[in-house]
């Protein structure tokens, strides 16, 4: 009896701990993102006269944002791939660049070759190159030139629940683009009822090696 209840005891840990440790994943909607940009002249945050591609996401799930894992475009395509600026804003309001402008210095175009696939960013890791090919892959978080400082890590300890907005800026109105549509990925704090399961499950591996 006393084996079979320490067993049960760690499954509920085990239950617990993937409970709150899953990477929450939610999908959002494309469509074609509008060319309305000037070029190299502008400067973020002003984005007065710009209209952007806009879709949101409404999170109903109440928990603790310990990491935001990813940001994914599935079917990004545009012909100029310097032209775009991607931003993400949580509920709370808190507005976050994925990517800025490849290749984009402060002045000129950017990246001349085309955005054309799947493309994963994340906190860390290579960034979108500055010139040639893009293909679809797994990036890093770039913020670009501007001076913008917020990484991935600004949404930690927000509760995700709310409506998330995505933006993607064209600076530049002479080549066009779409996204078939997006996800976003998090890791959630433990509650403390999973903290508490989870040492439980602790106490009762070292009850079984005593054994």
């Amino acid at each position: 009896m006393k084996k079979s209840l320490i067993a049960a005891a760690g499954f509920l840990a085990v239950a617990g701990m993937a409970v709150a440790g899953d990477d929450f994943s939610y999908s959002g909607s494309g469509g074609l993102i509008p060319p309305s940009g000037t070029g190299g002249g502008s400067t973020w945050p002003d984005t007065s006269g710009l209209t952007p591609f806009v879709s949101t996401i409404a999170v109903g799930d109440s928990f603790t944002i310990a990491a935001l894992n990813h940001v994914t475009f599935t079917g990004l395509s545009h012909t100029w791939a310097g032209d775009l600026h991607a931003v993400l804003v949580s509920p709370s309001g808190t507005d976050v660049t994925i990517f800025h402008r490849p290749g984009f210095t402060g002045s000129g175009f950017g990246n001349s070759s085309d955005f054309g696939g799947t493309y994963r960013f994340e906190a860390t890791g290579p960034t979108l190159p500055d010139s040639g090919a893009l293909p679809g892959g797994t990036y890093g978080q770039d913020l670009g030139v501007w001076g913008d400082t917020d990484t991935f890590a600004a949404f930690a300890g927000e509760n995700a629940a709310g409506t998330w907005t995505l933006l993607i800026y064209d600076w530049a109105a002479g080549d066009s683009g779409a996204l078939e549509g997006w996800s976003m990925g998090f890791t959630a704090v433990p509650t403390p009822g999973a903290i508490a399961l989870l040492g439980l499950a602790g106490l009762a591996s070292r009850r079984r090696r005593r054994a």
